[in-house]
């Protein structure tokens, strides 16, 4: 499946709400649509692929299964991955960072053509209705979706990735065919600040590797490691890289 949300770039704005159905707000309809039917009886192989795709934890483990003891199963999935969106579906971010000035980066001739857009509108009169409407605004739109400026700061994994991480661990754990998973998230494309998290299914325990790049600061509660040593069948059954 092909789906493409672009992560902001501008990590200051406020994210919103991406993905929630307006007549379910609080629930993650797609997620829990694809998590339904990821596990067909015959569906060997599952690509959330050319993203980021924007997802919450139930795309693999809907908070609802806490409760109950029938638990799901993807009898034949063989492959598993998604390339993950940094902001959630109910705009939660899944990193979190300090704003640091030096780290934005500004574009000299946006800029300059945004002060002359000011000096333009400060010679309107106030009171002057204008009609027809104005025409639509690709600058502002552009701001709206976090592509500028570019102020790339979050590469501290949140609770909400953390989530995100246990999911993958519980939903792993019932996939019996399983060969591989992975997952990727790029939290800075300027800096190449990225996580990846794989699976190998051919070993006994199963491997987890979680390779992320240096400037990520990675503190792994200790409930997520449990969550994927029980899902691997061992004891420290996960590989950490820096790159």
């Amino acid at each position: 499946m092909r789906y493409q949300a672009q992560d902001p770039r501008n990590h200051e704005i406020a994210a919103g709400v991406i993905a929630n159905h307006y007549l379910s707000p609080k629930s993650d309809e797609l997620s829990l649509a694809l998590f339904a039917i990821s596990q067909a009886p015959n569906l060997v192989e599952f690509d959330l692929y050319d993203g980021p795709f924007v997802a919450s934890p139930c795309l693999l483990w809907p908070d609802y299964l806490s409760n109950t003891s029938n638990l799901p199963v993807w009898p034949s999935l063989k492959h598993y991955s998604i390339e993950l969106n940094i902001v959630q579906a109910d705009g939660e971010w899944y990193f979190d960072g300090y704003p640091d000035l030096d780290l934005k980066v500004l574009d000299e001739e946006w800029e300059e053509q945004e002060d002359e857009m000011d000096e333009s509108e400060s010679e309107l009169d106030s009171d002057e209705e204008l009609w027809p409407p104005q025409k639509y605004n690709e600058r502002q739109e552009i701001l709206a979706r976090g592509d500028y400026p570019w102020f790339e700061f979050r590469r501290t994994p949140t609770k909400h990735f953390y989530a995100f991480m246990v999911a993958i661990a519980h939903a792993c754990r019932q996939m019996p065919k399983l060969q591989a998973f992975s997952l990727r998230t790029n939290c800075e494309i300027r800096g190449g600040g990225f996580v990846e998290i794989s699976c190998d299914g051919n070993t006994s325990p199963r491997k987890w590797v979680v390779k992320s790049a240096r400037e990520v600061d990675f503190r792994v509660p200790q409930d997520v490691i449990d969550a994927f040593d029980a899902s691997a069948g061992g004891k420290n059954t996960i590989i950490w890289r820096k790159s």
